[in-house]
């Protein structure tokens, strides 16, 4: 029997409940599936699913990366071939015979059709039983339709069929870039790097912006930021989407001419408005925060409204109703946890407050603002942002 071909079978589950935009969705989805497999790839959009070819050679390592693209719930080694009944049959025998001894009778299976070309003259139960048939005729394999060790999938299509058994899982979610532009306020904590993650499962193209006080504490905070970023970037993430924003003499003037349980308050304001600005100029179409409620003194509810007033961009939290004990362990998933927590000089714990506000008032904090003219350095910062 000749070689069989086999190619990548890639499942999608939410594009598929989309409406008249899931060709838009399906399109994004093909185009970062090139971009994360890198490899000389022909990807084919069909009904439902999408057919990636791969050099044999590289199919291993393309399998790895797809477990990491946003937008797929689901893919397959699989065997393709045009859509014969007999050669069918004789296929899938020959793929059970490349990863299982066919002739061990402890082994168990069941064939689990779907029947996308329903011209064809049989239906999805009477291809599954002859196919069964068949193998049971030509090896010593049980048949269990409860708990088989192995499942076959045959997907029967007008010109092609795919045949597999092993299904392993994606990411889920939506391609990144189809919800667009946002930018992300990176402290290189344990909390932000999670909630690029989730945004990103979301759809959204990320940037990034980190607050240093470098020279006054080390470039540890850097570093730790641009290792994370490559880190995401397993995962489609842009790691060079890095923008950097020295803050050291705006704290210096916030601990001389502000009340010191106002401090971590100001200096958030301070990001947000930063961050704005660059989103605005770049229109970027949100900001994304690791805020998670109640974890410190600046997210508790009043700290977290006065924070965003007056910010016209919404603001994304993905974490805001997550348990720290949740978010470690997802960081410990994507591989972001032990990076996260090396030490470094974190630009909001210098010059720290004994005693934070945790119940500010947005009339209280304006009058600090216009005391250490907020707006100016605002636009000093912004002119230092380094890309």
């Amino acid at each position: 029997m000749t070689k069989l071909e086999k190619v990548i079978l890639v499942h999608y589950h939410e594009i598929a409940l989309k409406g008249r935009n899931r060709p838009m969705f399906e399109d994004r989805l093909v185009r970062n599936i090139k971009k994360m497999i890198g490899a000389q790839i022909t990807v084919k959009r069909l009904s439902g699913r999408i057919e990636v070819c791969v050099p044999e050679a590289q199919i291993e390592k393309a399998l790895k990366k797809m477990s990491n693209i946003f937008g797929i719930s689901g893919f397959s080694k699989a065997v393709v071939l045009p859509t014969d009944f007999k050669k069918i049959k004789s296929s899938t025998l020959k793929l059970l015979s490349e990863d299982y001894s066919l002739k061990d009778s402890k082994k168990t299976f069941k064939v689990v059709t779907k029947r996308g070309y329903k011209q064809f003259p049989k239906n999805s139960m009477e291809i599954s039983a002859e196919i069964g048939a068949y193998i049971l005729k030509n090896s010593a394999l049980k048949v269990d339709i409860k708990k088989p060790k192995i499942i076959i999938n045959v997907e029967l299509l007008k010109d092609r069929t795919y045949i597999y058994t092993k299904k392993m899982s994606g990411q889920g979610g939506l391609p990144i870039g189809v919800s667009g532009k946002m930018l992300v306020l990176i402290s290189g904590g344990i909390d932000s790097p999670v909630a690029s993650y989730f945004m990103a499962k979301r759809g959204a193209e990320l940037f990034f912006l980190h607050f240093h006080s470098y020279p006054y504490t080390d470039k540890a905070s850097i570093e730790k930021v641009q290792e994370i970023l490559h880190i995401l970037s397993d995962f489609g993430i842009n790691e060079k989407n890095l923008c950097l924003a020295p803050i050291i003499d705006f704290q210096k003037e916030v601990v001389k001419k502000v009340n010191q349980k106002y401090r971590i308050i100001i200096y958030r304001r301070l990001m947000y408005k930063v961050a704005e600005a660059l989103a605005k100029q770049n229109r970027w179409k949100a900001l994304i925060s690791g805020d998670n409620l109640g974890q410190v003194a600046s997210q508790t509810i009043e700290n977290m409204a006065v924070i965003g007033v007056g910010i016209d961009l919404p603001i994304m939290r993905p974490l805001v109703g997550f348990d720290k004990e949740e978010i470690i362990d997802f960081a410990k998933r994507i591989g972001t946890f032990e990076t996260s927590i090396l030490p470094h000089g974190d630009c909001c714990s210098v010059f720290l407050p004994k005693n934070p506000a945790t119940k500010t008032r947005i009339t209280d904090i304006l009058i600090e603002e216009k005391a250490i003219g907020m707006d100016k350095w605002v636009e000093k910062i912004i002119r230092g942002i380094k890309y």
